[in-house]
Order: C-alpha cells, then structure tokens, then sequence
C-alpha cells in the first residue's frame, strides 16, 4: 500500500522540479522512528520495482548524506595512482538550466568586456581556474609513479618518468563555456599577455619560446573543410589500406598513427579531435573502426554514414544531457597543442590542451584508449611558438595526459625519431 501511495505522489510531481526527497517522509509516514525507517526504504525500494523510471526521473534532487572530507582531497591532496576523474553519469542533472544560463551570462560579459588588455586576460585566466579547479595547476604533489610500464616501454626520450593525477569534476568541465569559447577580440594578440605569461610558460622553467604568428579563424563558425564527402574519404580509405596514403604531415606519420590506429580501434567508436581534412577518419575506417565522430572547432557536415561530425559546442552539449555516446578511443594528431592559444579563434587559455584532454578522458568509456600526436622535442625539452603550437617533453606530457597511463610503444623496424611524435595512454 505504501509502495502504491509512494508512486501516486510521484506521479503528482513533475520530473523536473521533483520537491519530494526520500529523507522527507511526512506525506507517506509518521515522523520518523528507527522501526520506521526501515520501513521507508523497504517501501522506496517498492516504489522502484513498481515504476523504476518514474522513480529514476526525481532520483537527482534527493539529498545526499554528509560525506566526510576525504584525506586525499583535502587541501594538501595525496597524489593517488588510482582513477580520480568522476565517474561520468548519465547527463549532468546537477549543471541546472539556471545554473549553465549564469555561466553562459559570466562568459559572454567577460569576453565582450572593455576592459585594458592586461586586466581583460587577467579577469579571463581567473575565471578559467574557477571553471577547471586543480586540474589547471602544475603542482608536484599530483605526480605519481608509473605502474605497469618499464623505462624500455616509454615513449621516446623518455617524456613519461611520473604521471599526473587529477580531481576532475567531468560536468564542471563541459558546463562552463569560457573554457574553449570562440574569441571576442580579433586578431589575437601578437605577445602572450602578461597576466597569462607564467601559466603558458612557468611549468618548467627553461621553455624555449619563439615568436609565430597566425590568424586562422575557425571557432564559432565554418571549419577548414566544411564537408567531408563521401568518395573523398572512402577513396584517402582505400589509399590508407594500400599504405600509399601521404596525409597532412607525409607518409612516416601516416604509417605510424596507422599502426596505432589499427593496435586499438579496430571494431571501435573513436573520436577524431581536430580535422582539417579526414585523412584521420579514413585512416580509422580503414582500419574497421565501427564509427568515427570528429570533434572541430568548426562547423562540417559529413556526407559518408561512418562519421559525424560535432562542433565543441554541440559535443559539450550532448555530453551535459547525456545523448553523447562514450567513446571507446580517441585519436588526435597535430591538434591539441594549439588549443588555447587562438591561432584558430579560440580564446586564449594556458590550460587549453590539458583541458581537452580531459575532456576526452570523461567521454571515454572507463579503460578508454588515447592515440595522440603532437610535437615533441627530442631532448626532452619543451617549446611554445606563439601563437602557433606547443612542443612538448618531460614536463608538458605527463601534464597535458593527466589521469591517463602510457601504454608501451610500438616497435618500428629501422624507426628513426619523428617530431611529431606518437603516444598512447589508457584512461585510468
């Protein structure tokens, strides 16, 4: 009887505003004795066995019990090798409609404010530290050792000696649009402003910066390629199976990312972050990935059945009301170094890459695999050639791959060093 009149008061509620909360049971039940509480949850667990997904639909506003602050997250966090990124749910029910409306509100008033340069940037990096927490430090304390891999394994010169570990709240991540938005002020400034000097380049000291300026404005609107046609990505396919296929960057590349391509997304959904052509979509179909979903700065429309194709707002979108489907892997080459720092319209962020990455990381599904290629520096130093891409060695790799673990390279007979170099890593 009570499981009944349970589920006619929640029929009563609407499942957006839910006011009933299991913890308030003074229209089921007398006020609460031990005797009766036991009888509560015997009857909550009635009222989902005679409609789950009604009972499931008001499940987000039912108060959570006290936690006790864990030690690991205190203010002086203990690095934990474990998986620290939060389990992704189906949709962020906490990032409120209201809520989301004052970000976007905050967003478009920073961005289109008048104020000096130094003080405009200055106000745009506070905010980014509010929307992206720890995730956007470089404190020691969050590197931990590397499990399961030996020093023979690692990447070339060795950019992985520790892993970085994080705290990442996946919807505050995808909620907050200032962290990738399309820029207001155009062109982007010719110097790193000063306000963000120490972010893009204070995690390592001895970063060699160089001058390279560019304008190419992609985000918010069209992308290099706004179509990807069929007979052009089936025909780049067939040449990719028959390793003839040059790609962006020339074969040595090519050949490498096929191979990863093929240890690890053969039969998968993988997601492509930046293209400015599909070589990497036809390199993955060819290899029998089951669907590939590029994810542009930029508007495209696909025309082959096998791909589609987002804009990183309709990928933040879909991940926040939960219809975006979790990859199994995603591959990114020559893309990532130069989120953040508005060659291609974005705005500036010091912290653009590491938050794509991670971004990636929650759209995985759990053990999800990351193929990435971006310039690396030999000797294991790092490099920022502004405004057009970073390079990247001990320090910005196991940074910008926070919360992933480096899997073993694959062995190239007669392989010589590539500047764009190659890592996989698995989401942990």
């Amino acid at each position: 009887r009570n499981a009944l009149r349970l589920r006619k008061t929640l029929t009563q509620q609407t499942a957006a505003s839910c006011p009933l909360a299991i913890g308030d049971s003074s229209s089921i039940m007398p006020p609460s004795t031990p005797r009766r509480r036991s009888m509560l949850v015997l009857t909550a667990a009635a009222a989902v066995f005679v409609d789950r997904n009604l009972f499931r639909a008001c499940m987000p506003s039912i108060p959570a019990s006290p936690v006790p602050a864990s030690p690991a997250l205190s203010s002086k966090p203990v690095p934990s090798s474990k998986h620290t990124t939060t389990a992704r749910p189906p949709g962020c029910p906490t990032q409120t409609t209201d809520r989301r409306r004052l970000l976007a509100d905050r967003t478009h008033d920073l961005l289109n404010s008048s104020l000096p340069d130094e003080e405009y940037y200055a106000s745009l990096l506070d905010e980014i530290h509010s929307g992206c927490g720890e995730l956007c430090t470089n404190d020691a304390d969050r590197r931990v050792p590397l499990e399961g891999v030996s020093e023979k394994d690692l990447p070339v010169a060795t950019y992985f000696n520790y892993r970085v570990v994080a705290d990442v709240k996946c919807c505050d991540l995808f909620a907050h649009p200032l962290l990738d938005a399309p820029a207001v002020r155009w062109p982007p400034p010719r110097k790193v402003p000063e306000a963000m000097r120490e972010e893009f380049l204070g995690f390592r000291d001895d970063v060699a910066f160089t001058p390279d300026y560019h304008e190419e404005r992609f985000s918010g609107g069209q992308a290099a390629t706004s179509v990807f046609k069929m007979d052009s990505i089936d025909r780049m396919k067939q040449q990719s199976m028959d390793g003839k296929l040059i790609g962006n960057y020339g074969g040595k590349g090519t050949a490498k990312l096929r191979a990863y391509a093929a240890e690890h997304c053969r039969g998968k959904h993988v997601a492509v972050v930046g293209s400015k052509s599909p070589w990497v979509e036809a390199i993955l179909l060819g290899v029998g990935a089951r669907h590939v979903t590029t994810i542009e700065y930029g508007a495209i429309r696909s025309q082959h059945p096998d791909v589609t194709a987002l804009t990183n707002a309709e990928f933040n979108e879909r991940f926040l009301d939960g219809t975006l489907e979790p990859f199994d892997a995603f591959v990114s080459f020559s893309s990532m170094e130069h989120a953040g720092l508005g060659r291609y319209g974005d705005s500036l962020n010091p912290w653009g890459d590491v938050i794509m990455a991670s971004k990636m990381h929650c759209a995985l599904k759990p053990g999800g695999i990351a193929i990435v290629g971006v310039p690396t520096l030999k000797d294991g130093g790092e490099g920022l050639h502004f405004n057009a891409h970073r390079q990247y060695g001990r320090a910005r790799w196991p940074l910008f791959m926070t919360n992933y673990r480096p899997l073993p390279q694959l062995k190239f007979e007669g392989a010589e060093y590539y500047h764009q170099d190659i890592v996989a890593a698995e989401a942990v």
